[in-house]
């Protein structure tokens, strides 16, 4: 037999594959050893990535500082002389790329992008516990960009939160073996095969040879140990009932059934998951001391730029900037306050400062990524993300003539205005990328 190795590896052992992609394996290797031509496409080799801060890195960082690993093509524990046509990433390969970002200071959150039908069992699960366990080093999310199958599955459930776009697919949980039994074309061939084995086992998954009910029944028993270890990965990762893995029975789902079953958080795009991932880790705002420097700065250089322009030109330029700035101030306010005081905000109100206070996202944006993401567990009443934010604020008193109601008399509208005049001293805001 040509390709021996190749064949263990597809037949007589566990797979966690789409039926349709153990398909296409077969046929591909049946193509190499029945030794008929086939066209080699070039191996193209690993991909170099150079950081926003201009190094080298073997995975892509946007510049919000989100490293992307990619799982792509079928999932093996080691490369093989296969990936060229059918398309593999190693475990190993992935582990390395994992470690590699959890301890790169560049990187401060990873984003798992899983597109992959599946693949081998060995090695799966301690690449699963891996990316289990960085979660508690810096966030880990997935983007299924499209299909998260078995092995796949597996892989992409092990981040924090799992989003697909609406056109993607997940499922498959569950364990399949192959036994190719040749022993009637061995026969049209003219061959007889006799093996000579010690143990009554030895022989048991011979390819020259109907599968024997015991050889099946041993089968069996591993492929339902191995399924067992599945359900309760995904139940862990998920943190559902395993039993809700079980009544999927192996099938599949689209976004919506995955999201509404708790194997998915939500529909996005990849790069709605990038947005959101990168809100979840960017810099707190400046405190109350940085932000009164910093407006402390701003007029020093305002008043050197002044120097030696005339007094007429000087009016018309304070008339300009005091015009400019109240346009400016009344249009920020309205942003802020349609962020902060959306519904979508309602559980994600950290998320909706960040949007509303950090960057220059319409609110339309941040709306529609707040409804993309995850509710918060509810906090007790008066002890809000947005309240603890204003309780920060200092003075926080404000009015038309400098005067005004105490915070606690503030309305929602007011708070939001009030926040917005303070961050509006602070300097240029964070561009969103």
């Amino acid at each position: 037999m040509r390709y021996p190795h190749l064949f263990s590896r597809l037949y007589n052992t566990p797979l966690m594959l789409h039926p349709d992609k153990a398909s296409v394996i077969e046929n591909v290797f049946r193509t190499y050893a029945g030794g008929l031509a086939v066209e080699k496409p070039e191996i193209v080799a690993a991909s170099s990535y150079t950081a926003p801060n201009g190094t080298k890195k073997p995975y892509q960082i946007t510049p919000g500082g989100v490293g992307i690993i990619p799982a792509m093509g079928t999932l093996v524990q080691r490369a093989s002389g296969l990936d060229a046509m059918s398309g593999m990433t190693s475990y190993s390969s992935i582990n390395s790329l994992l470690t590699q970002a959890t301890d790169d200071r560049d990187v401060k959150a990873i984003l798992m992008e899983v597109d992959s039908l599946g693949g081998e069992v060995s090695g799966l699960y301690d690449l699963a516990d891996a990316i289990f366990a960085a979660r508690q080093v810096k966030p880990v999310w997935t983007i299924v960009n499209e299909q998260a199958y078995s092995a796949g599955y597996a892989i992409a459930s092990s981040a924090e939160k799992l989003f697909l776009p609406r056109t993607a697919g997940v499922g498959s949980i569950g364990v399949i073996a192959l036994h190719v039994d040749q022993s009637k074309r061995d026969a049209a061939q003219g061959y007889t095969y006799t093996a000579i084995y010690a143990g009554d086992k030895k022989n048991d998954f011979s390819s020259h040879a109907p599968l024997s009910d015991s050889a099946q029944a041993d089968l069996q028993t591993e492929i339902d140990r191995l399924y067992t270890m599945f359900v309760d990965t995904v139940a862990r990762n998920r943190a559902i009932s395993p039993d809700v893995v079980i009544s999927t029975q192996a099938g599949t789902m689209n976004p919506q059934q995955a999201v509404d079953d708790g194997f998915a958080d939500g529909i996005a795009t990849m790069q709605e998951t990038i947005a959101m991932l990168e809100a979840e880790v960017q810099v707190k705002p400046l405190k109350p001391a940085q932000i009164g420097a910093t407006r402390k700065d701003t007029q020093m250089s305002t008043n050197q730029e002044s120097a030696g322009i005339s007094a007429e030109t000087q009016a018309a330029i304070n008339l300009a900037r005091t015009e400019g700035h109240r346009t400016g101030a009344a249009a920020e306010r309205e942003r802020i306050g349609a962020i902060l005081q959306s519904e979508e905000s309602q559980g994600r109100e950290a998320m909706a400062q960040t949007f509303a206070l950090e960057t220059d996202m319409d609110a339309a944006t941040a709306k529609k990524l707040l409804a993309k993401s995850p509710a918060a567990t509810q906090k007790p009443a008066g002890n809000t993300d947005f309240s603890q934010a204003m309780a920060n604020v200092n003075n926080p008193k404000i009015g038309a003539d400098g005067s005004g109601a105490a915070e606690q008399e503030l309305s929602p509208a007011a708070q939001a205005e009030a926040l917005a005049l303070r961050v509006l001293g602070a300097g240029k805001k964070v561009p969103v990328k």
